[in-house]
């Protein structure tokens, strides 16, 4: 048993103090972590980079930590610089997210910092492309990156390349909805209206009178109208999603 930093370390437990790990130079020892059963010890270490980091001993012992995060951020930054993609069309779609989801001053972040990108995709575009794939051939029109399942974020396994009319066609129910009900609205509070598009440019609609029917009863038959026209429209091959209008 030996007193290092005023704790007692026992002789079989390796003393770290001044030792180089990576970019880390382990400066003294803090105590037990005590959020683990086995309560490792707990080092204070200095990155090359200025930052203070506190490392357990099993992390120094197998080197699983070697700088306080700076390192693997440099090597993210580094794979990004030689994937031979800045300036591509996958490449400004994936800058445009992070735009939308982390840039405060983005006319879109109130919305997307909510919807989120896993840290994995954040970091690092080769992630990402891999993932997503190059945008396929033969797409027309514009093309960008579509959520599968509008719920979640841009996370593994829930991305796309997708037409405009692709991401309408997946496209959640708008924040000013007010009947609750994409694609539904009443008029002028004499009928309740059901639109869709039968093409891109070409929207359709039928109303369904309250004076006739009463208000409850026109609601609920637009929106069954206008579902029965979009299950009709997929028979076709249009595309529509589940998570279209919710």
């Amino acid at each position: 048993m030996r007193i290092v930093d005023g704790h007692k370390l026992h002789w079989r437990v390796k003393d770290y103090s001044g030792e180089r790990i990576g970019r880390l130079t382990v400066k003294r020892l803090i105590g037990r972590k005590e959020d683990r059963s086995r309560k490792p010890w707990l080092w204070e270490c200095e990155c090359d980079c200025g930052n203070i980091v506190e490392v357990c001993s099993p992390e120094l012992s197998t080197q699983d930590t070697k700088s306080c995060g700076c390192l693997n951020s440099e090597l993210a930054a580094e794979r990004q610089r030689k994937h031979g993609h800045k300036g591509t069309r996958e490449y400004l779609a994936w800058k445009g997210i992070k735009q939308r989801v982390f840039n405060k001053n983005n006319k879109d972040y109130e919305v997307y910092s909510k919807v989120g990108m896993s840290d994995s995709f954040a970091n690092d575009f080769t992630a990402f492309l891999e993932d997503i794939g190059k945008i396929p051939e033969g797409m027309e029109g514009r093309v960008s990156v579509d959520r599968i399942d509008n719920t979640k974020g841009y996370v593994e396994g829930n991305v796309r390349w997708a037409t405009d009319v692709e991401q309408a066609r997946n496209k959640g129910r708008y924040a000013n909805n007010k009947s609750g009900v994409t694609g539904v609205y009443n008029k002028q509070g004499k009928r309740w209206v059901a639109t869709w598009y039968s093409s891109p440019k070409n929207q359709k609609h039928k109303s369904f009178s309250i004076n006739k029917y009463g208000d409850e009863l026109a609601f609920l038959m637009a929106c069954e109208y206008r579902q029965h026209q979009i299950d009709l429209l997929n028979l076709m091959g249009a595309g529509y999603t589940e998570n279209h209008g919710k």
